[in-house]
């Protein structure tokens, strides 16, 4: 899907039904969860729409970049080892970005 997206920001062809239906439904239920952890206090303040799409767009540029990154030399994510850090990076960056910081305007 994110090469779908890529595709259609690039041509200036507007999204298919079914694309925006899908990126509805996945922006949708993310910012639920966020709304839901915020409810309960387990993730920091701020607007959830604006943090569900940063959420997503690291791993969809790890996705998108992939090919210009192994041809570089610099990260080949079809090393498992390398996926699986790319994995944790991620996650441990988005855990620290959703997590209450004592101190910090939200």
């Amino acid at each position: 899907m994110p090469k779908l997206v890529i595709q259609q920001v690039f041509t200036g062809q507007p999204l298919s039904p079914a694309l925006r239906d899908a990126m509805a439904s996945i922006l949708g239920a993310l910012i639920g969860v966020l709304r839901a952890g915020q409810a309960a206090g387990s993730i920091r303040g701020g607007r959830p729409e604006w943090m569900a799409l940063s959420l997503l767009s690291q791993p969809i540029y790890f996705n998108i970049i992939r090919g210009p990154l192994t041809q570089a030399g610099l990260l080949d994510l079809g090393d498992p080892r390398a996926y699986r850090a790319v994995v944790e990076h991620v996650t441990q960056f988005a855990l620290a970005g959703l997590t209450q910081h004592p101190g910090v305007a939200e």
